[in-house]
């Protein structure tokens, strides 16, 4: 039995088995909200009887479809759309309201429920119905389930989740076959980071690791991303001497993930598509260079990090203005750290990679198919 706070400062005795509807507010990135698929899991382990719906942000929405532990899904198209969300929330019967996200976290007091979790408790945790953790030296899936572990949830694998339907990835197995990738094994290359210049490697670097790769293990190199990220692509391919099968605004995130799970190897920047690859089993090679390792590192095994320490790191797990704010605070920063990283870097981390054998990689089904 856990005691929870009520509005008027009196508390009661609470009971796991009255809660029968669960939200949970992601309002974040792409990796952020992958990095809440595991208190999502422990949540379902927790509340059995329970239905959770999510509250997330289109994209992110996506990456969330045919998961097992969500119930249902609502999407907010963007932030001038959050006073339609929450005024449809209002009227519906909320008994634990769960912040998952940073922005969606300081949502929660507009949130009507029972009983309210979520991050930065430091801040926010007057209006928890529970004492939180608050450690941000944690890998930021593990402070996710912290939050949720508060209520009664379990420690489960920190294993980030794309749930792939057998149908999604015979049609990324078709549109290997169609660029002439069938029989080869592939590798995947991302070279974007659309809100933060500096997480970016050189494009001339990724041009040297795929044709190294392409000459010294016959592998093919596709490249993936959105629209943002064609211009990236294109100079790739202008500079690499073998040709590069280039997908860059042509995938949804449904079809990249089913396609990402079918290739031998990722390499990418620290950002959304580098989760998706580990979320769908796919081994990775983490090019870092301002964030901070110990919040945003792959966690899947085998993986390799490749970044120079020579500052910072100055991007931290909950600090925002630390990355959209950079140059104000820091404005001396050339973002050595990644610029320094070298071809040679990421190449042995990649054959290292590709040279281990294959691992029996588990493809996540969900239930019913």
């Amino acid at each position: 039995m856990l005691p929870f706070g009520t509005k008027d400062g009196s508390s009661e005795s609470f009971d796991p088995s009255s809660i029968r509807r669960i939200l949970v507010l992601i309002l974040s990135p792409l990796g952020d909200t992958l990095f809440a698929t595991p208190a999502l899991q422990a949540l379902d382990l927790a509340y059995p009887e329970a239905s959770i719906t999510v509250c997330c942000w289109p994209s992110s929405g996506a990456l969330l479809q045919h998961n097992p532990h969500v119930d249902r899904i609502i999407t907010c198209k963007h932030s001038l759309d959050l006073p339609r969300t929450l005024h449809e929330l209002q009227g519906e019967a909320i008994d634990m309201a769960v912040g998952l996200s940073h922005f969606g976290s300081w949502l929660l007091p507009l949130v009507r429920a029972r009983f309210r979790v979520g991050f930065r408790s430091d801040e926010l945790g007057w209006l928890y119905s529970v004492p939180v953790p608050d450690d941000r030296q944690v890998h930021a899936a593990q402070y996710c389930l912290e939050v949720v572990r508060a209520v009664g949830a379990p420690q489960v694998p920190l294993r980030l989740q794309i749930w792939v339907r057998p149908e999604e990835r015979a049609e990324a197995a078709q549109i290997l076959q169609t660029r002439g990738l069938a029989g080869y094994p592939v590798v995947a290359i991302h070279p974007g980071g659309h809100h933060f210049r500096g997480k970016r490697w050189s494009p001339e670097g990724f041009a040297q690791v795929a044709d190294a790769l392409i000459d010294e293990k016959g592998v093919r190199v596709v490249l993936v991303g959105g629209d943002e990220d064609r211009e990236l692509a294109e100079e790739i391919r202008r500079r690499a001497r073998r040709p590069l099968v280039d997908l860059t605004g042509q995938l949804n995130l449904r079809q990249t993930a089913a396609l990402l799970q079918l290739c031998r190897l990722f390499i990418g920047n620290d950002s959304g598509p580098l989760h998706i690859a580990e979320a769908v089993g796919t081994p990775v090679v983490a090019i870092f260079g301002p964030t901070n390792p110990a919040n945003f590192a792959p966690l899947i095994e085998p993986s390799r990090l490749v970044r120079k320490d020579l500052c910072g790191p100055c991007i931290h797990w909950l600090e925002p203005g630390s990355l959209y704010f950079h140059s104000i605070r820091n404005p001396d920063c050339n973002f050595e750290c990644i610029r320094q990283v070298t071809a040679a870097d990421v190449l042995a981390a990649a054959r290292a990679l590709l040279e281990e054998a294959e691992p029996q990689r588990e493809v996540p089904a969900s239930k019913g198919l």
